[in-house]
């Protein structure tokens, strides 16, 4: 018979320890993908806002200048995608996007001066949306609609 001298291997309790130790060093790693993580979301957010945004503005730039999507308003309003409809000789397309995104539209006319021609609306969208925070983000863009 065997003596106990012999035999070798862990204890539970040096187990144990090992398994603390290693959680330990392994927390702040699963930390450092989170925030990566967060990040690219954050970035991919705005990209995809500033497409939108740039989307809405190409939508009323290609509209005629009396269009009633191009109706001066007092505040910005929320514009649905069953309202962006690209009607071409074949068929039409509605421009939608992710539902996380409101996009907002709001058109001013501008004082025309005694003896100009032109006429002006600025255009501004706005989109706004909740990052994975939930803090209320938003992107402005504007441009210049003339007659």
């Amino acid at each position: 018979m065997a003596s106990r001298s012999f035999l070798r291997g862990f204890t539970i309790s040096e187990v144990i320890i090992a398994i603390l130790i290693v959680g330990v060093a392994i927390v702040p790693i699963f930390l450092i993908f989170s925030r990566g993580t967060s990040g690219t979301l954050q970035t991919k957010d705005e990209i995809l806002a500033w497409n939108l945004a740039e989307e809405l503005i190409d939508f009323a730039l290609i509209q005629n200048y009396d269009n009633p999507f191009l109706k001066p308003t007092t505040a910005p309003s929320l514009v649905a995608s069953h309202q962006m409809v690209l009607n071409t000789s074949r068929d039409s397309v509605t421009l939608s996007g992710d539902p996380k995104f409101e996009r907002f539209f709001n058109v001013r006319e501008t004082i025309i001066p005694a003896g100009w021609t032109k006429k002006y609306k600025l255009l501004m969208a706005e989109i706004r949306w909740k990052n994975s925070t939930g803090v209320m983000r938003k992107v402005q863009l504007s441009a210049l609609k003339c007659k």
